[in-house]
């Protein structure tokens, strides 16, 4: 209680001080004023800050921050401008070009020169810098074809400011047509006062124009279920370098029934080795086999050929095709049997007779009528008054035979499956009847059609043909003789005639070829020398190969080639050998053997077939040299 009482005389005392001091200065209090509602704090706060003091120092810091940014730029452009003057040493990629210089399209298989050129446009060396270029795929050596390139690698050491380098690398690319090739540079470096690697990356493409080999496939559109068919493959060489290890592949749709091939393949029935194919060189392979499915089916054969790399399969593709056929719709299934062959080609030997079977069924399960056939032949040689037709009839102003209703009624009406044959026969003229071979490659070409008629209900009448072909080829007219002497040919001969006992008489043995029509190939004449009949080695002309084996008595003589027309409009081919006979006691009255087991044989290049025979024993009756006596054959005491 007492201190609020001191306060409040502390605050009398100072209220009267105050309004006495403004009574001594003239100072009027007001006297009428309202009394103040607000609630006076009895004790002071603090003085608050004022605000024109809280305004000066804000900008104070606002405008040092400003004079700090200043000179940070300032000092930022003063450092560039030092850096740049002073030459300062900062490497970039952007300063480093690695340019390809090849052109945009380059044919598969050719020799390629691709050129790099790398420039330093910065201001300090590149030092120990490697280029490593990586290769497209299917890339090769120009040197060696079987050796794949898959990087190449440069040691380029230091490289100077401002210096450019140029580098070539020679290449063999493979691949399809318009296939796209990648190449990719790096060049790894380093600069100095840096441990540091650096690398600068650079690509490029470029297109395959056209393939190193192309694939040309003959084959038939349309075919009939069951039908032989004969494929015929070419694969030509675009490359500018000969290809090594060529293989060829092919893949067979399903209803193919593989029968043969020329020539064979190697491994399975559809992988064969063509081995090098020089530039512009082409190969051939044909097909054979029997081809079946529904009506209207398709048929794909895909074709690849490529190298093999020493494997027996295809490693590297150098040309792809897709060759198609289909089934198509048969009333009246045909086929044609030449000399009991079905396939598509058939080879017969010249002069002999040539015997054509057709087998008919009707493939529908309705009647058909008016079935007709017409078989024509084109070509040489064929002696038209040789054919007898079999329910038909041959004309021969348009070498052409054929069967219909009139002929062979059986044709009129053919029920659902049922099957018929017609025939026919002829002979072939003889190549050499004239003495000089008159044709060259002769081939018969033969063309079946087949017309049917079919009335079925719900469905208008409806005639369909279809053509079937065949070749009949020829094969050459090739014969080899053989000939002995004794006064005549190229050596002089000695000893007694007739032989005697224990006497050495030598002879001479001549052998010829003659060949009509196509070019031979590996032409060999054998023989075989008696125990008692020596090789004196001597040989006329000296050139001409012939060889003996004294262990097993053979005589051998090898002609690599014999063109057609050897002994006929060309010279015939003759070699002649000398023999000596020293006979025995058992010979006596007779006249024993100089040469036996006489054959020959050669490789038709046409109808690509071997042709083989054989001929007489050659004795010391000299029946082919003019004035023998017979009785000098035999040999005496």
């Amino acid at each position: 209680m007492s201190s609020d009482h001191n306060e409040y005389s502390k605050i009398t005392e100072l209220e009267k001080k105050l309004f006495q001091e403004k009574k001594e200065k003239g100072i009027t209090p007001p006297s009428d004023l309202s009394p103040l509602k607000k609630k006076v704090p009895e004790k002071w706060q603090q003085e608050a800050p004022r605000r024109k003091k809280k305004i000066f120092s804000f900008n104070i810091f606002l405008g040092g921050i400003f004079i700090l940014s200043l000179i940070f730029f300032i000092g930022v452009a003063v450092f560039a401008f030092w850096a740049f003057s002073r030459d300062y040493n900062i490497v970039s990629n952007r300063n480093i070009d690695i340019d390809f210089q090849t052109p945009s399209l380059v044919k598969a298989g050719d020799r390629v020169s691709i050129r790099l050129t790398i420039v330093n446009r910065n201001n300090i060396a590149l030092n120990e810098a490697v280029l490593i270029l990586s290769l497209p795929e299917n890339s090769r050596s120009p040197d060696d074809l079987s050796f794949p390139l898959t990087t190449w690698r440069e040691e380029l050491g230091t490289i100077e400011p401002g210096e450019m380098r140029n580098l070539t690398i020679a290449v063999v690319l493979f691949g399809q047509e318009n296939e796209e090739k990648d190449f990719s540079a790096i060049m790894e470096y380093r600069v100095a006062g840096s441990n540091t690697p650096f690398a600068k990356r650079s690509s490029h493409k470029l297109v395959i124009s056209t393939p190193p080999v192309s694939i040309f496939v003959d084959l038939i559109p349309e075919v009939i279920s069951g039908q032989d068919i004969v494929i015929e493959a070419r694969a030509v060489s675009n490359a500018a370098l000969p290809l090594q290890g060529v293989v060829f592949e092919v893949s067979y749709p399903r209803g193919f029934v593989f029968s043969r091939s020329e020539p064979p393949p190697v491994i399975g029935d559809n992988f064969w080795r063509l081995g090098d194919l020089p530039t512009g060189a082409e190969r051939r392979i044909k097909i054979f086999g029997t081809i079946s499915g529904q009506e209207e089916e398709i048929k794909p054969f895909q074709f690849r050929i490529g190298l093999s790399e020493g494997r027996n399969d295809l490693q590297t593709i150098l040309g792809e095709i897709f060759s198609l056929t289909s089934i198509s719709r048969s009333f009246l299934g045909a086929n044609i049997i030449i000399n009991n062959s079905s396939l598509p080609e058939v080879v017969v030997a010249p002069g002999s007779e040539v015997v054509i079977n057709i087998d008919l069924v009707n493939n529908l399960q309705e009647n058909l009528l008016d079935n007709r056939l017409e078989l024509s032949f084109a070509g040489q040689p064929i002696d038209d008054l040789s054919f007898r037709v079999t329910n038909g009839f041959y004309r021969a102003s348009e070498r052409t035979a054929f069967w219909d209703k009139r002929t062979f009624p059986a044709l009129n009406v053919m029920s659902p499956g049922v099957r018929e044959r017609v025939s026919l026969r002829f002979n072939l003229s003889s190549l050499t009847a004239l003495g000089r071979s008159p044709f060259y490659n002769p081939t018969i070409g033969i063309n079946l059609a087949v017309i049917s008629k079919r009335i079925a209900e719900g469905f208008p009448d409806e005639e369909t043909r279809i053509d079937i072909q065949r070749v009949v080829k020829i094969h050459s007219d090739f014969r080899a003789t053989a000939r002995a002497f004794y006064t005549q040919g190229p050596f002089i001969n000695y000893g007694p005639l007739p032989p005697r006992v224990d006497r050495e008489t030598t002879y001479t043995i001549g052998w010829s070829l003659i060949n009509s029509s196509n070019d031979l190939r590996d032409v060999e004449v054998r023989g075989f020398l008696p125990p008692y009949v020596s090789w004196l080695s001597n040989i006329s002309p000296e050139n001409e190969n012939i060889s003996y084996n004294a262990n097993t008595g053979e005589i051998i003589w090898r002609v690599s080639d014999l063109p057609a027309g050897t002994g006929f409009d060309r010279p015939t081919r003759e070699a002649f050998f000398q023999v000596s006979l020293r006979p025995t006691v058992a010979d006596i009255g007779r006249a024993p053997n100089l040469i036996s087991r006489l054959s020959y044989g050669g490789f038709d290049t046409f109808t690509e077939s071997n042709l083989t025979g054989s001929l007489r024993n050659l004795d010391t009756n000299l029946i082919a040299e003019s004035g023998f006596d017979p009785k000098w054959a035999e040999v005496v005491q």
